[in-house]
């Protein structure tokens, strides 16, 4: 692996499994509903509040012992309910799991 792929990693964990991060999206805003009623030309937007945040990003794993890594990912991913993430560029919070793809 070139010197110049290993800068770009960053460290990540899901409920302490680490992983490697290049880049993601994240995804933040507010949640809102756009009403329009008849003979008005101007529709009223109401802000419900903040949405969800959601981080996506591709995870790394890297070693000899990678496919061991890859199953402790994969089971704290299946377990039910929020756990801790440490985000490599927004820190740690807690998230649930959505989706996890290995390949």
């Amino acid at each position: 692996m070139g010197e110049n792929f290993r800068r770009q990693l960053r460290q990540a964990s899901f409920r302490g499994a680490p992983f490697n991060v290049e880049g993601g999206d994240d995804s933040f805003g507010r949640r809102t509903v756009t009403h329009q009623y008849p003979g008005y030309d101007v529709p009223f937007t109401e802000d419900l509040g903040k949405a969800p945040a959601r981080a996506s990003f591709q995870g790394f794993l890297i070693g000899e012992d990678y496919i061991d890594q890859a199953k402790r990912l994969i089971a704290v991913c299946n377990q039910p309910g929020a756990g801790a993430l440490v985000h490599p560029w927004l820190g740690a919070s807690q998230m649930i799991c959505l989706e996890c793809r290995p390949s």
